[in-house]
């Protein structure tokens, strides 16, 4: 004969997650063109996790590339931000873990990281054609690296119609009066 006993199990209830900390950004500093690899350390970090570049100012975030995780340390990739010539942005960053689950919680660290564009120096390299008449009005396509707007051309000191920046290498301009 078999005897079967049954016993009431007694299942412990789900633990409240612990609320994720953020210590440190590292680097805390980068270009708007973004891609860059940073690490954010902490404590309590558990997958799913994302990761949001917060402006501020109604601007909205932008989330990053989340690489890797353990519970002290998150990589991620930061994304892009437009920025003009020599601006800062500084944004907040928040880490919301559990992502998507009923136990999702976030934890933020205000103005933790500063995107910085950098001041282009522009580089002269070649023009074509390279004569014209002194009486003006030739096209000119200057080629170069770091041409951004606003730009200005002169020929001696006189100004030049820009007509646009076609890339950060290319200018196009019409010779002056000379």
């Amino acid at each position: 004969s078999i005897t079967i006993n049954f016993q009431d199990a007694i299942i412990p209830p789900n633990p409240t997650p612990t609320t994720p900390t953020i210590s440190s950004i590292s680097p805390a500093t980068g270009l708007p063109t973004g891609n860059q690899t940073v690490t954010i350390t902490g404590t309590n970090f558990r997958p799913p996790v994302r990761v949001l570049f917060d402006p501020g100012s109604g601007l909205a975030a932008k989330e990053g590339f989340v690489t890797s995780v353990t519970p002290t340390s998150i990589t991620v990739t930061t994304p892009a931000f437009d920025l003009g010539v020599s601006q800062q942005l500084i944004v907040s960053i928040t880490v919301i873990v559990e992502a998507g689950a009923p136990t999702e919680q976030r934890a933020t660290k205000a103005a933790a990281f500063t995107y910085t564009a950098p001041v282009l120096t522009p580089v002269f390299r070649a023009l074509s054609p390279t004569s014209g008449p002194i009486d003006g009005g030739t096209r000119i396509t200057i080629t170069g690296d770091a041409f951004e707007q606003p730009v200005q051309v002169f020929f001696g000191s006189a100004a030049a119609q820009v007509l646009g920046v076609l890339t950060q290498e290319l200018g196009v301009a019409v010779a002056p009066a000379l």
